[in-house]
């Protein structure tokens, strides 16, 4: 080797690795030549830059394809020398990047994008990379006659969250109409980041605005099942410390989004529209109606208010926001939106009533325990609890939770009978 090169070899070991999010920094990164040590320039970054499951810890969401589109540049220019150890550490990143995309190709909070390109690079990611389950996602949503993206591979799972922060996508299924509610809530200097799809259309974000972040969020509940997938996460505020939830029931059409403040006051929380969602009040009602673009409409109830307007809250479009203000008074308060969409209830009347929750024969106060039931008709009702504080046992509608519950959402049929859907 001669002194030149040699000095170039040893720069380049040290030369400090980029750390911007800027996918061209990465593509001038995997483009050098292969002989100056890409294989293992490139590995030293993603060891940085992904966890263990191969999740990107700070990357935004949008930027995850465009990163992967420069990596996939790169490895067609330098195939013949490139690593099979790294095709081995993108698989949890191509898996992380489909979790938190569209089936039209799109990524969360991205947003218009060359669907056809996009398309096209996923195929390709599907075809270099040995895990089936990746092609078999791919081929669902875009079929092709290709005997590998064709062949009977289970596919991943769909649901995902991050174990040490908020970051996770509640979704049932790879279905191309699918539902599925995104969160991402890791910086403490951006605002949340949160996407809610219900039949294949985009109701509402990419952002959930609220109590301001002082301090890194930290998860502190996940849990996914055959009815319901449920995400719960708190930060401090400069208010004092603030519970966010989201929960997606599988099946039912059904979404619910709420915030949990400390100390008496107002309440306000803010959330996008998705493209092309105009919105809708209804008259002599707090619900607000969506509707999109094309076809569908969606409903936003807001459970901490009652049915009619009053001096407690309101629930409007506000600067192109859908805003809910909520004024409680006690040590806590609890305001949670409840989501609807899909043809059998676009036509019914959605009603709801709080109950009257009790601790040893004892009323609780709202900021203690709060439940509600919501009903579109007999056979369509749900009843939905969520502790405040000490999680005790309560009691509500004859139904009566275990020590340490903080949330539960059961079916309601006409019987009086309750089936739960979760419990948490």
């Amino acid at each position: 080797m001669s002194i030149v090169a040699q000095k170039h070899t040893q720069a380049s070991k040290t030369e400090p690795l980029p750390t911007s999010t800027d996918p061209s920094s990465f593509l001038s990164l995997a483009l050098d030549d292969p002989s100056q040590g890409l294989g293992s320039r490139l590995a030293r970054l993603l060891h940085r830059a992904l966890d263990e499951e191969g999740v990107p810890r700070t990357w935004p969401v949008e930027t995850w394809w465009p990163i992967l589109n420069a990596l996939a540049m790169a490895r067609q220019r330098h195939e013949v020398v490139w690593p099979e150890r790294l095709d081995r550490r993108l698989e949890g990143f191509v898996r992380a990047a489909l979790r938190f995309t569209r089936p039209d190709g799109r990524a969360i909070g991205e947003g218009e994008a060359d669907s056809a390109g996009r398309i096209k690079l996923m195929r390709t990611w599907a075809d270099w990379l040995p895990d089936p389950a990746i092609a078999s996602v791919v081929a669902r949503w875009f079929p092709t006659r290709s005997r590998k993206a064709q062949a009977a591979n289970a596919p991943p799972l769909p649901a995902f969250a991050c174990s040490d922060r908020p970051l996770a996508i509640l979704r049932p299924d790879w279905s191309p109409q699918g539902d599925l509610i995104a969160v991402d809530h890791r910086a403490t200097d951006l605002p949340c980041g949160l996407t809610l799809v219900g039949g294949g259309r985009a109701w509402m974000g990419p952002h959930w605005l609220g109590a301001d972040t002082t301090a890194r969020p930290r998860l502190t509940a996940w849990k996914t099942g055959p009815y319901a997938d449920f995400l719960e996460w708190t930060y401090p505020s400069e208010r004092g410390r603030t519970t966010r939830t989201a929960l997606l029931l599988r099946g039912r059409d059904l979404a619910l989004i709420g915030e949990l403040v400390e100390g008496p006051g107002e309440s306000v929380q803010a959330f996008g529209l998705g493209p092309g969602v105009v919105t809708k009040a209804l008259e002599g009602s707090t619900v607000v109606l969506l509707k999109a673009a094309k076809s569908g409409t969606a409903r936003v109830v807001p459970l901490a208010l009652p049915m009619t307007p009053s001096a407690s809250g309101s629930c409007e479009v506000v600067n192109g926001r859908l805003t809910i203000r909520f004024l409680h008074s006690g040590k806590r308060g609890w305001s949670p939106l409840l989501v609807s969409w899909g043809t059998e209830r676009a036509r019914k009347p959605v009603r709801w009533r709080a109950l009257t929750v009790t601790r040893k024969s004892k009323v609780c106060p709202a900021d203690v325990a709060v439940a509600w039931r919501v009903w579109w008709s007999q056979d369509d009702s749900i009843v939905i609890y969520r502790s405040l504080a000490k999680h005790e046992s309560s009691v509500f509608l004859g139904h009566q939770t275990k020590v340490g519950t903080r949330f539960f959402v059961a079916e309601f049929d006409e019987d009086g009978d309750m089936r739960p859907l979760l419990t948490v």
